[in-house]
């Protein structure tokens, strides 16, 4: 302890003003804690100076200070927290599908899905909506096994009026993951999207990309993509009212 303050300590009223000085510290920590409604620590208790949990973190669901949501705002679509424990989460879903009714099952699945889907991808599949099949391509190296180099290019994309064009193979190959689009054989009435498709950038580099150097021409596999009976569903559940 520095020399002045043992002497400090030793003059008269020292104690009193000492006693005086952790009263007004507690009184002072009590009305923080009342203001920001932080439950008060048990007797004999330190709380290290940290934050109280949920508190300035974002965990509560309330603004944090940067303006963002707190993390409670993105939760996922079955209700649980994105940090909940995992055999807790599975109970709750075993739970769940006990009381729930198909109805409730099915706004359930579509919730998840929609969860899942970019605005872009909304697009493409109201663009496929009205069940008529556009234009995909797939770029492959030469032979009957050769590796694909492009997959799901395809004129659904302008069509649907999406923002990124270019990255309609990525969207396709999601909603098909999603079960939402089907990819089926080529289809003759498409003979000139097939044509214009084959005009595009992208495909134009993935077919460079496809000879790596060789003689050999890329190999060029037409198919078409439709929406599927899940993504049928799904829209005409979900559609925005005209």
């Amino acid at each position: 302890m520095p020399e002045a303050l043992r002497i400090g300590r030793r003059l008269p009223g020292a104690a009193f003003l000492e006693r005086q000085g952790d009263r007004i510290e507690r009184a002072v920590v009590g009305e923080l804690r009342r203001r920001l409604e932080i439950p008060a620590l048990p007797a004999g208790s330190d709380d290290g100076g940290a934050p109280a949990p949920g508190r300035d973190a974002g965990h509560d669901g309330a603004p944090r200070s940067d303006g963002r949501p707190g993390r409670s705002d993105r939760g996922t679509a079955n209700g649980a927290a994105p940090d909940a424990d995992p055999t807790a989460t599975m109970e709750q879903l075993l739970q769940r599908s006990v009381a729930e009714s198909r109805d409730d099952s099915r706004r359930s699945l579509f919730r998840t899905l929609l969860s899942e889907m970019v605005p872009d991808e909304a697009r493409i599949l109201a663009a496929l909506a009205d069940g008529r099949p556009f234009a995909v391509i797939h770029i492959a190296t030469p032979g009957s096994h050769g590796t694909i180099v492009l997959e799901n290019a395809s004129s659904v994309g302008r069509s649907a009026g999406v923002t990124l064009v270019d990255q309609v193979p990525t969207y396709l190959s999601h909603l098909r993951g999603l079960g939402l689009v089907e990819i089926g054989p080529s289809h003759p009435s498409l003979s000139d999207e097939y044509a214009v498709l084959l005009t595009d950038r992208p495909v134009q580099e993935a077919r460079q990309r496809a000879r790596a150097g060789g003689r050999r021409p890329a190999r060029i596999i037409r198919r078409s993509v439709r929406i599927s009976a899940l993504g049928a569903e799904l829209w005409r559940s979900t559609r925005p009212a005209a």
